[in-house]
């Protein structure tokens, strides 16, 4: 039976005449992954068309935000092909057919990654980075690459030589960094999720600002094959996306490890998280860090509120940055897979094209066994100690703490971002997330950011899809809004279908409104009657009795087909016996004829 659906839901081609804008019977902005997927398995949309709608958003919003930089030309094509693939009932995996955004210092093959330098806009690279070897295998359609603080070096800000990413709440304010354009595209449904990198805070921080799950993964977890370094004593790659589920999928796909398994039917109750305060905070952040905490008690979390949780002691190790030590080497080694005209740190430096100066850095060269000390190696590992003495005197599952303490800065009026978490777990390699705090009174959002020890990413995952239960609704940015409108009706048509293909044994009558439906689903952007038609199919779907069976052998083959089932396994029998009864039968006449 499934296999008949998923012949049926895909059954006719998906490329068609070329028209001004694409349209689904879906608002993709409210969609997550998983219902992307579930609108695709059933017909409703293809990749194709969600690709299309995507580009259109990024070409209708990205001037103002420009979160943006490069577009994957063959995205349409490739998603076309992923379509032809499950219409053949080939599915590549859990990503088949979704859009991801990925940070400009990833390596994807065709795209210059620059790290937001035009000086590096004709440096190739050779292959795939890891990670995005691993979303491709998935079946994700790279859709082009974000904008980024340039050479990852600012928190505060996403400003390159390809311009400042603005915040998708309100271009007058900061996205932070280096991963702005990650978050402000997203935030703004230029792609279902996207890549991002965290060597402080560069991923979770963005996503305070976007209203998104920002993850980090612990130090190591994910490949760095392909990735422009910065400071590789901390960098990683981790997803940002709008729900927990989200991140979770494509943390295992990064990962290799099934972490979606973690946030289904979960919640706080058993789950013990320490609260670390003594921050200065802004009000309206300390409002919204009160009141969640309240609802996480009363949902079942045990809370333990911890008092100087990063002592003085550490504080020099948490805030050294060794990003000096480490670029000017890493870079030269990275050059290696790529082709282009720079190929040197030196020959970086020394270049147009970019708006940070390098020339500091170049005396660094050769001395990062300096910062790999045996004393700065002891201290650090004395600071990881310390914070698991924290964890396993209290019994915590995890440590909440503010993603930032201060109120988003307007672009002209930035300061050094205050993130506590780029003290802790970055320094330290234990995993991190923001997820969504709130909004203050000017509309602008906040995070709240859970640390779990190192790999344990599954803890993690359970802890915020516990709190993200306590309220599960997306919201977006109103900076963006749709460029096309979803009538009642076609939204009702969604439903009706839905239900239609979920249904185990469709009969006859089903089956014939599910082809109609997908017909009107894939022709739904060219159709000018598109509110009339899915009116007319609405009221087939009333009129017709979807649960009248137009065969008895339908039900004999349903119980068939699962063996395990008391009624399967008699009818079995019956037809076994019968068989037998049959057989002896002729026989006894065979033997009475030939006597």
């Amino acid at each position: 039976m499934k296999k008949f659906l998923l012949i049926i839901v895909l059954c006719l081609t998906f490329s068609g005449p070329a028209h001004a804008l694409t349209q689904a019977p879906v608002d993709v902005r409210y969609a997550d992954i998983q219902t992307l997927t579930g609108l695709m398995e059933a017909g409703i949309l293809t990749s194709e068309q969600l690709v299309k709608i995507y580009l259109e958003r990024i070409e209708a919003y990205n001037p103002e935000f420009n979160a943006v930089n490069f577009i994957n030309e063959n995205a349409v094509n490739e998603a076309i092909a992923l379509d032809m693939l499950r219409r053949d009932g080939k599915s590549k995996g859990v990503l088949h057919g979704i859009p991801i955004l990925v940070k400009n210092n990833i390596d994807i093959a065709g795209i210059p990654t620059t790290a937001g330098a035009k000086a590096l806009d004709r440096n190739m690279p050779l292959n795939d980075a890891e990670v995005i070897k691993r979303l491709k295998d998935a079946g994700a359609v790279i859709l082009g690459t974000a904008n980024m603080s340039e050479f990852a070096f600012l928190l505060r800000d996403s400003n390159s030589s390809f311009g400042r990413v603005k915040n998708a709440y309100d271009p007058g304010y900061t996205s932070y960094g280096s991963s702005g354009g990650s978050a402000t595209g997203i935030a703004l449904s230029f792609a279902a999720a996207s890549l991002g990198t965290d060597s402080n805070s560069s991923i979770r921080v963005p996503a305070g600002g976007a209203n998104l799950v920002g993850f980090r993964p612990s130090f190591g977890l994910i490949s760095l094959r392909g990735v422009l370094p910065y400071d590789t004593t901390r960098d990683t790659v981790g997803p940002m996306t709008k729900t927990v589920r989200d991140s979770a999928i494509i943390m295992s796909v990064l990962s290799g490890n099934n972490y979606a398994m973690n946030t289904y039917a979960r919640d706080l109750k058993g789950k013990t998280v320490g609260v670390a305060a003594g921050f200065e905070l802004y009000p309206p952040v300390a409002d919204l860090i009160r009141d969640k905490i309240g609802q996480m008690e009363r949902a079942g979390a045990a809370i333990v509120y911890l008092d100087n949780f990063v002592p003085d002691p550490y504080i020099w190790i948490a805030h050294e940055t060794n990003g000096r030590f480490t670029m000017c080497d890493a870079f030269n080694d990275y050059l290696l897979g790529t082709t282009g005209p720079i190929r040197s740190f030196t020959e970086l430096a020394g270049a147009s094209g970019k708006i940070m100066d390098l020339s500091e850095r170049l005396s660094y060269f050769n001395l990062s066994g300096e910062f790999y000390s045996d004393y700065m190696q002891k201290r650090k590992a004395e600071y990881e100690e310390y914070v698991a003495g924290v964890f396993d005197a209290h019994g915590l599952d995890a440590v909440a703490l503010p993603t930032t303490n201060h109120k988003v800065f307007e672009l002209v009026n930035r300061t050094e971002t205050v993130s506590p978490g780029s003290t802790i777990a970055s320094a330290i390699g234990y995993p991190a997330v923001s997820v969504p705090l709130g909004f203050d009174s000017d509309g602008l959002s906040y995070g709240l950011e859970f640390m779990a020890k190192k790999n344990n990413e599954g803890v993690l995952f359970e802890v915020i899809a516990g709190y993200e239960a306590i309220d599960p609704t997306i919201r977006i940015s109103s900076h963006g809004p749709s460029l096309y409108e979803v009538s009642a009706e076609a939204g009702l048509l969604v439903e009706n279908h839905r239900y239609l293909v979920s249904m185990k044994t469709p009969n006859v009558q089903v089956r014939k409104l599910i082809y109609e439906n997908i017909e009107y689903f894939l022709n739904y952007s060219d159709n000018e009657n598109r509110v009339t038609d899915a009116e007319v199919l609405n009221q087939k779907y009333e009129e017709i009795d979807i649960y009248a069976e137009d065969a008895i052998l339908d039900t004999i083959g349903d119980f068939l087909e699962n063996g395990n089932n008391k009624a399967g396994i008699f009818i079995k029998i019956l037809l076994i016996i019968a068989g037998v009864g049959a057989a002896g039968f002729i026989l006894l006449r065979l033997i009475v004829r030939f006597r």
